[in-house]
């Protein structure tokens, strides 16, 4: 695959994942980066979800201190389970968010969990996700990490204007492009 093609499904995978991520925390175990209010004690490591047939690289991220509007926010970022002999790629970006300096593709080697720092600063409350995109032995994985800054939820945009149809059914109704 090119990497326009690998950043394209990053993101659809990625979006599924935002969204899911606003619902409820699963029963399934422990705390998980999609239950905000419960996970993010600064200090506390919050592991990512590892996809099945993904990149084989974990990740697992936690704050120094907890977030406030206005002042910048620090996360750590360990990515484990390096075992291929010829490393693995680690990108890093914002999607609703400036980070403070550009990561780029990086590699990693083989070996013990790496850790990287990354910080942005929030503008107001809401939810903002950094990506974290992984390639290992000719796999993929991308994970949304889920930053809650005050009390304000995820804002969805509308998808089109909804109306009734003559049948009664409900129907939304799409801007062409």
């Amino acid at each position: 695959m090119t990497h326009t093609a690998l950043t394209a499904l990053a993101c659809a995978l990625l979006t599924a994942s935002a969204l899911a991520s606003t619902g409820p925390q699963s029963s399934a175990g422990p705390a998980r980066a999609s239950s905000h209010a419960n996970a993010q004690k600064p200090g506390t490591w919050i592991q990512a979800p590892m996809k099945k047939g993904g990149s084989g690289v974990s990740v697992r991220w936690r704050m120094a201190a907890a977030p406030k509007v206005g002042e910048p926010v620090a996360l750590t970022i360990e990515l484990g389970g390096l075992r291929s002999p010829e490393g693995a790629r680690v990108e890093v970006k914002g999607e609703n968010v400036k980070l403070a300096r550009a990561t780029g593709m990086q590699a990693l080697k083989a070996g013990p969990p790496q850790q990287q720092q990354v910080s942005f600063t929030p503008t107001a409350e809401g939810v903002y996700f950094i990506n974290v995109f992984t390639e290992q032995a000719g796999r993929v994985s991308a994970v949304s990490l889920p930053v809650q800054v005050g009390k304000a939820g995820v804002k969805l945009e509308k998808p089109g204007q909804t109306t009734t149809l003559p049948n009664g059914e409900r129907a939304v109704i799409m801007q062409s492009s």
